[in-house]
């Protein structure tokens, strides 16, 4: 009888969270009512995206003018967000606001963006590069070489080289919201 309950039981938790259910080969597969709620992409599966639903990571970047797309970081939150499992324990984790459109289509200007800031970043992975004036960059990490940063933007494609005395951090990017 136990075994009957699980399908009713998970149903009326994703009707508690505005969810409706589909039975898909025997499975229950979950889809939005509303097509106006936020697609998240994690670079890792988890199987609950954020961590109690509390909004307890910082975020740390808004729009800049101008047409370069820079993000300014600041040093305090200017809002919370809910955390991502993948950040539960990393103290020093934070977001950003994606601005611009130098990454288009991976990253539209308004998309959130979750850092892990010890992970070390590999080649084809997104990261956000922290520069001197607290700015900050979002572009695909290609490699170090020598003393040089290389790094792809999308929009217009091009390399992007920053000489290692320019550049604070390079951070890891691990998933993001759409705006």
């Amino acid at each position: 009888m136990r075994n009957h309950l699980k399908p009713v039981r998970r149903q009326r938790q994703l009707a508690s969270h505005n969810i409706n259910s589909q039975p898909v080969s025997g499975s229950v597969k979950a889809q939005p009512k509303s097509p106006a709620l936020p697609t998240i992409s994690f670079s890792h599966h988890h199987k609950n995206w954020f961590s109690r639903g509390r909004k307890d990571l910082p975020i740390l970047g808004r729009a800049q003018g101008g047409n370069d797309g820079n993000i300014v970081m600041e040093e305090g939150a200017i809002d919370w967000t809910s955390r991502p499992t993948a950040l539960d324990g990393i103290d020093d984790a934070f977001a950003v606001y994606v601005t611009g459109d130098s990454m288009v289509p991976k990253y539209q200007a308004g998309d959130l963006v979750y850092i892990h800031p010890h992970k070390a970043p590999r080649k084809g992975r997104f990261v956000l590069i922290e520069m001197a004036g607290h700015k900050g960059l979002i572009k695909q990490f290609e490699k170090w070489d020598g003393d040089t940063l290389v790094a792809q933007q999308f929009n217009p494609a091009k390399e992007l080289r920053f000489n290692r005395s320019e550049v604070l951090k390079v951070m890891l990017i691990i998933g993001s919201m759409d705006a």
